[in-house]
């Protein structure tokens, strides 16, 4: 058992947290750089800087000499250590192996995205120089506005859709990006979106007009359309994180500034479930991020006029689909995904695909450490396991009672074996 302990979570919720700790800065490269200028500029006092390159050994960087990672345990006979890894999350596990060998204590170890999400939750009061905070503060403006720039872009490829073109449309988290690459390989006339309805949580009302003339171009066109379903409270944790991703850069909204702690955030995202209360995420989330078995109605039905719910859906098999008035859907079940690569691909393709890459996956991410600590901890509350399994006819739809009761029995452990409270 490792004698480390991820904090990512802590610390984004508590900037304090470190304070006292003799601090290890692992990394000598870009991301070390930017996390030792914050670090300084907060007066928060480093302990040591190493790397695992030995060309940079003995040589300086931001007035610290970078030591050999083996000559940490001449100094850290302390039950404070905090290690922060500022390295790609795939080496993440293979700095922890070493730091269990090297050390004789237990200690605490923050990633990269960790340590930023704290830097961006709490630059208020983390840094005196009105500078910095400014920059965090122009920062999230700058991801309201990037935002928005998407929205335009979505308006421009509703415009551009032809006979023929294949639409990958679906809630997010159940595999859309990879399987949108995988075709964007093979052919032209593919576009992926979460939502084709207006945005007004992101748009002004000016611009609804001209969403509504590429509504008109588009609803008469013959269409394929590739869209899933994925068990909701896993799918929920995903879509609720990938607000943090790199791309992102934690900088969507102000809903998750007002707080650093994710677990509260998540009881707020649970309200917004089960209350339709949308209102704190306004200006954070889109709503397609809301109950994904009520996308189907806002997205298909609302538009085309297709209820996937009065079509039959093979649960076994994992997909069915759906042909209606020159619109052809694809609807799969996420967890089949493997399974029914070939027939997904031969219906927007006509033939097979040759090799498959995934895109976009939470637990490859650079924020997957947190995001597997964030999964292991978490607690759904009863209400919020019980929206989606107790007489939910929307859930019956895609999942046969064996796959229910599988999926129930898991969440259920999790709440009565609840091991940590936040």
């Amino acid at each position: 058992m490792s004698k480390g302990r991820l904090i990512d979570l802590e610390i984004m919720r508590d900037e304090t947290y470190m304070k006292g700790s003799e601090i290890i800065v692992w990394g000598a490269g870009e991301k070390g750089k930017h996390v030792i200028d914050m670090l300084k500029e907060a007066d928060i006092p480093i302990s040591c800087i190493c790397d695992s390159n030995a060309d940079l050994w003995d040589t300086e960087m931001e007035s610290y000499l970078i030591k050999s990672p083996f000559t940490i345990r001449h100094f850290v006979n302390t039950k404070n250590l905090c290690a922060i890894l500022c390295v790609e999350s795939k080496h993440v596990s293979a700095i922890q192996k070493s730091l269990d060998y090297i050390v004789d204590t237990n200690y605490q170890f923050a990633t990269y995205f960790g340590i930023v999400s704290m830097f961006r939750f709490h630059y208020q009061s983390l840094f005196r120089n009105p500078s910095i905070a400014y920059s965090f503060e122009i920062e999230k403006k700058m991801g309201r506005l990037e935002y928005q720039k998407r929205q335009f872009q979505i308006l421009n490829e509703l415009c551009q859709i032809k006979d023929g073109n294949v639409l990958v449309l679906q809630p997010g988290k159940v595999g859309s990006l990879s399987i949108y690459s995988n075709l964007r390989r093979e052919r032209r006339g593919v576009y992926h979106f979460h939502h084709i309805h207006f945005p007004m949580n992101f748009l002004e009302e000016g611009c609804r007009g001209a969403w509504e003339r590429a509504w008109r171009n588009l609803r008469h066109k013959r269409l394929k359309i590739i869209t899933g379903v994925r068990e909701p409270i896993s799918r929920d944790f995903s879509a609720l994180f990938q607000a943090l991703n790199e791309r992102n850069n934690i900088r969507r909204g102000e809903w998750l500034f007002n707080t650093g702690d994710l677990y509260e955030v998540f009881r707020q995202y649970e309200n917004m479930i089960l209350h339709g209360n949308y209102e704190p995420w306004r200006d954070g989330i889109p709503e397609a991020w809301g109950d994904e078995f009520l996308w189907f109605d806002r997205e298909i039905k609302q538009f085309w006029g297709i209820d996937i719910y009065e079509h039959p859906f093979n649960k076994e098999e994992g997909y069915s689909i759906i042909r209606s008035d020159g619109i052809e859907i694809f609807l799969y079940k996420c967890e089949k995904l493997n399974d029914i690569l070939m027939e997904l691909y031969q219906f927007a393709l006509g033939h097979p695909l040759s090799h498959f890459f995934s895109e976009n996956r939470m637990d490859v991410s650079w924020c997957s450490a947190a995001y597997q600590e964030f999964k292991h901890n978490v607690v759904p509350s009863l209400s919020y396991i019980e929206h989606y399994y107790k007489n939910n006819k929307k859930m019956d739809h895609f999942y046969s009672l064996e796959e229910k009761d599988k999926f129930l029995k898991a969440w259920e452990r999790k709440w009565k074996g609840c091991r940590k409270e936040f």
